[in-house]
């Protein structure tokens, strides 16, 4: 399974997640028997690192906001952020993959005007990293 793929699978169990019904064991044993997607240990390890660290990363996307809650924010938009914060912050991947793959994420996933404000948000983040 490729790294893509994966982030892909991820995604659709954190955007799951954020509706809050169920836990993310229930998501991953529901989405075996229901689901074509392939689960890989690094789809388990970004989905549940995402879900544990859900407040913190909040927080995270909460200081790169200008104009915007999290509330505003379309849910497969939130959901892609938070992974791709997960992977810039707790999962070592470069900075440029994690926010790329996001990006192509939020093109195939989001509303349309999403990607851009994915990728400003995670730009932002990275910067203020960096300063």
């Amino acid at each position: 399974m490729k790294r893509s793929e994966a982030r892909e699978a991820a995604f659709i169990a954190v955007f799951e997640y954020s509706f809050g019904h169920n836990p993310m064991d229930e998501i991953f044993e529901t989405g075996k028997l229901c689901r074509d997607f392939v689960w890989s240990s690094y789809t388990r390890t970004l989905a549940d690192g995402t879900a544990e660290h859900m407040a913190e990363i909040d927080e995270k996307i909460k200081t790169c906001l200008r104009g915007w809650t999290l509330e505003r924010i379309s849910r497969p938009a939130l959901a892609i952020l938070r992974c791709a914060v997960w992977e810039l912050f707790y999962g070592g991947i470069e900075n440029e993959i994690a926010i790329n793959e996001a990006v192509e994420l939020a093109k195939k996933y989001a509303p349309e005007p999403d990607a851009p404000f994915i990728n400003g948000v995670l730009g932002r983040m990275v910067r203020a990293e960096v300063e």
